[in-house]
């Protein structure tokens, strides 16, 4: 059955139930009667967690004889194999034997404490994650010889004492705070123990089982307790008569977790009380209580208070109360308000005296208390409202469920108070328990979105929720839910998994990618051979898992359904491989030297093994390769081309990586390898990329491949011999820095090949190259006035201070290299005019303003922009942190979306007020 509408239970606040961990020098796993296996029960659904709605756990206290040396008075614990008082046909008990401190039956046998008892198992057989600790005051455990009449002698022949005249107390761990539970303390050998649970005491005498459990007698029980925010409830057991100077006994426990679902009926009238107009009967639900927990305040003047309650006052007679529910509705339980009346400071009467103590419900499946009555009817005895406290519910449970119930009438027979305003505040109903939970779905929104809009994650679920909630970072969303729905927003940084967790067991996972703002999303395209793409082996979980501000935009070929996909390896485009690449380790390496948080590394990765670079030119088809997508040869690089402009709509293209040669250093004899011609053609990749993304600036980084030989971990020698034109194609890459500024060649020094793959670099090698490759990178970045000049000055101009100090004109058009790095002006090529406008910004009902229009970077590279203002053009004043402003920014920047945006900077002072000149400037300082 699924969860029944009405008051929402899905807003009870949860916590996780801890699972208590070792706390004594001695913990005893529980022996269970028989094995789960011969219950036939689903192991997948054997896991530890808080109890099942309907679940009893049973408990039997006994003397472990291993450390007692009289086995004349204490015989071996015997397991009692039997129902107890608790409603429940089950007969699996924990045997929880208790060690003493030394041999023998004397004083000195104490127990250490505390003593934990973990993980109990239900009388199902399940395992709960419910524990039970022997905190403090117990001094002995014992097990009798005494015969009794009954099947219960095994139960409470074997028995727990609490100190001579001294409180003892027991927790009982890892509990659903959500829920409620009924507790049965099972006393023994005549001691008369008193058993106290939030306060309240309730004393049994400890008879001997008679063939019927008596409350008051073999025990006692404690209907309806909350578990405290840790789950955690703690029992005081003491000797129960006066003066307290004997024993508390306990020998078996049994913990019943009550059904959950919160209902309100959804009408009510009366036959009788003080209702009327005032105080209607509909005032029984109008509370909004979501759990039994919830409180009426009898410290407060409930009129003043602006509180609405129904009253039963001013009679004693009996009465009736018929409560109707639209649709047939399951009923397990029952809760009430009682409640006195309190006018002004003091009220009246202020005895505890108040409010419907004796009544009976009766069940019909007709509307209005008609139709047939349903199952017995049921009579019982409500607590009266204290006065000047908070009064929680008086929770009644039926021990069985009165299925399809349209309407139930409450015959109010006794009404303590008088002609006081007492009665009830609240009535409420429990349903019963759904016998299973599940989730229906839990999708997210879109598989990536970039900010400012972020994805949402929704879900449903089913029958018995206790709890749900969403990790990381979100926690509970009972909240959240309504009719077992909910949704919420999320906003994460690069791919991130999130679980759904329903019921502390029930799981469902769910991936986003969520890129920050473009200018943060850093892509790299990987281009070249085999070794680029990611041959690297062996691949190690550890080292090569995957990071989430490291992301893969989508693999050519179709292999991934998303252009944006986290959660890859990432270095390779067949998604079934476990080959390792040097991309994860070169986003690793570049995320760890970042001081920016939201930064995400993209990685573009377009290598594909036994390329030639002569297939690496604008419009050259590879004619040896076939697509197998298309079944058509690929346009190795216009198709990466056509990739970077595909992810550069949410990123910017900060460099390229790239690895090939081995195909032409192999024979000059053979097509498209001409190994003599590698340089220029290095060259000419370089010059066609930077054209084709339209940054003369572009790093580019590439890499020498396999050394000739290498030593392995182990000290094994390795050799690689296989390649004949190698020392020419090297040549090539490492002479790249000297054609081509913003260009970089890693060495292979300390790199190895794979035992099986020669040619290939193993994974150690591969992780080595993406560190290299990163700090190449990291290098180019470091300095970024010198790489925006390296996309107009040669390598030698380079390191010509005329040429490239910041300060530095070198076509004499007045605007220093950091003037045209900031403004993103050609440094060698004369500029006309300013590059920034001034104008006059009008603001309606504050005057006319002068400004200065002009263009921006607002990449991550970008310089300080501070737009000054003088009246003398000697003295200037800027903005500065903690002093009032001297400008502001006029309306919104227009963002043009390529990593430069147009702003207008405006005075603070009108030109109708002060000096007459007013001179703009703005000044540009390094990042």
């Amino acid at each position: 059955m699924e969860v029944t509408p009405c008051t929402d239970r899905n807003n009870l606040l949860t916590s996780d139930s801890p699972v208590a961990g070792f706390h004594a020098p001695f913990t005893r796993t529980p022996t269970l009667l028989k094995s789960v296996t011969s219950l036939g029960l689903t192991l997948g659904l054997l896991s530890s967690c808080p109890l099942d709605a309907g679940t009893v756990v049973n408990a039997d206290f006994s003397r472990d004889i291993v450390s007692g040396t009289n086995p004349g008075t204490n015989p071996a614990p015997v397991l009692y194999a039997g129902t107890g008082p608790a409603a429940d046909s089950n007969t699996l008990w924990n045997d929880l034997q208790v060690p003493l401190s030394a041999s023998g039956d004397s004083g000195a046998n104490t127990i250490v404490h505390p003593l934990q008892f973990n993980n109990l198992t239900a009388s199902d057989g399940a395992p709960t994650g419910i524990d039970i600790q022997l905190t403090s005051g117990f001094n002995a455990s014992f097990n009798s010889t005494v015969a009794l009449a009954s099947s219960a002698a095994s139960l409470q022949n074997d028995r727990l004492f609490s100190s001579a005249g001294q409180l003892a107390t027991l927790k009982i761990q890892g509990l659903n705070p959500a829920k409620q539970y009924g507790l049965y303390f099972i006393g023994s050998g005549s001691f008369s123990t008193a058993f106290t649970v939030n306060s309240v005491v309730k004393t049994g005498s400890g008879n001997a089982y008679d063939g019927s459990w008596t409350e008051g007698g073999e025990f006692v029980s404690f209907n309806a307790i909350t578990p405290s925010a840790t789950g955690e409830i703690v029992v005081g057991i003491q000797d129960g008569t006066a003066p307290v100077d004997s024993f508390g006994v306990i020998s078996g426990l049994q913990i019943v977790e009550r059904p959950s679902p919160f209902i309100y009926a959804n009408s009510a009238t009366s036959t009788g009380g003080q209702f009327g107009a005032t105080y209607p009967p509909s005032n029984l639900m109008n509370n909004g209580f979501t759990s039994p927990a919830n409180t009426i305040n009898t410290t407060a003047d409930y009129l003043a208070a602006g509180n609405n309650y129904a009253t039963a006052s001013g009679t004693t007679a009996p009465f009736n109360l018929t409560f109707e529910f639209a649709t047939p509705t399951d009923l397990y339980g029952l809760h009430v308000w009682n409640y006195i009346y309190r006018n002004g400071s003091t009220g009246g009467n202020t005895s505890d005296t108040f409010g419907v103590n004796s009544y009976t419900l009766t069940f019909y499946n007709g509307a209005g208390g008609t139709g047939s009555t349903i199952g017995s009817v049921y009579s019982g005895t409500l607590a009266k409202a204290k006065f000047n406290a908070l009064n929680p519910a008086e929770s009644v449970f039926f021990n069985s469920t009165y299925a399809a119930v349209r309407s139930v009438v409450m015959r109010v027979i006794t009404n303590q108070g008088g002609t006081s305003f007492t009665g009830m505040d609240e009535v409420a109903f429990s349903g019963a328990p759904s016998t299973s939970a599940s989730i229906t779905s839990f999708t997210r929104s879109a598989p990536f979105v970039q900010r400012p809009a972020t994805p949402t994650l929704n879900w449903s679920v089913t029958g018995d929720v206790t709890s749900l909630s969403i990790s990381p970072g979100i926690g509970n969303i009972l909240p959240l839910t309504s009719g077992g729905s909910g949704s919420i927003s999320v906003s994460p940084i690069g791919e991130q998994t999130y679980t759904l967790t329903l019921n502390g067991t029930i799981q469902q996972t769910v991936s986003v990618v969520g890129l920050p703002a473009r200018e943060k999303v850093h892509l790299y395209l990987c281009i070249g051979q085999s070794n680029m793409q990611g041959a690297g082996s062996p691949y190690d979980a550890a080292l090569d898992s995957p990071v989430a501000r490291v992301i893969k935009f989508g693999s050519r070929d179709s292999k991934e359904p998303l252009f944006v996909k986290g959660g890859h390896n990432l270095t390779l485009l067949d998604t079934t491989s476990s080959n390792v690449g040097m991309g994860l380790e070169f986003g690793k390496t570049l995320l760890a030297s970042e001081t920016d948080p939201e930064v995400v590394i993209g990685i573009i990765n377009h290598a594909l093994g036994s390329s030639a670079i002569e297939w690496w030119a604008p419009s050259v088809i590879d004619n040896k390769q076939v697509n197998p997508a298309t079944g058509l040869n690929y346009y190795l690089y216009d198709e990466a081309v056509q990739r970077v402009n595909a992810a550069t709509n949410f990123g910017v293209l900060k460099g390229v990586l790239w690895h090939q040669g081995e195909y032409n250093s192999g024979t000059n004899t053979s097509p498209n390898s001409d190994p003599n011609g590698y340089a220029a053609r290095l060259q000419g990749l370089v010059t066609n990329l930077r054209n084709s993304f339209s940054n003369p600036s572009l790093p580019f980084i590439c890499g020498k491949f396999v050394p000739a030989t290498w030593t392995y971990a182990d000290g094994s020698p390795g050799a690689f011999t296989g390649l004949p034109y190698r020392s020419t194609v090297e040549a090539a890459l490492a002479d790249l820095p000297n054609q081509r500024t913003n260009t970089f060649c890693v060495d292979n020094n300390g790199l190895r090949g794979r035992s099986d793959q020669l040619i290939h670099f193993d994974a150690y090698s591969q992780r080595l190259l993406g560190q290299r490759y990163a700090s190449a990178m990291i290098g180019f970045y470091s300095d970024p006035l010198k790489l925006f000049l390296g996309g107009y000055l040669g390598p030698v101009q380079l390191t010509n201070p005329a040429l490239a100090d910041p300060h530095a004109d070198p076509d004499h058009d007045g605007r220093d290299n950091l003037i045209e790095y900031a403004f993103l002006t050609n440094p060698v090529v004369p500029e006309a005019g300013p590059p920034a406008t001034l104008n006059n910004v009008i603001v309606p009902g504050e005057g006319t303003f002068p400004a200065l229009t002009f263009l921006q970077r607002t990449d991550t590279e970008a310089p300080r922009y501070t737009v000054e203002v003088s009246n003398d053009l000697v003295n200037w004043q800027g903005n500065v942190s903690g002093e009032p402003a001297v400008t502001l920014q006029a309306g919104n920047a227009i963002d043009h979306g390529n990593g430069t945006a147009t702003v207008t900077i405006r005075h603070v002072i009108p030109l109708s007020a002060g000096s007459s000149k007013r001179f703009l400037r703005v000044r540009v300082s390094q990042p």
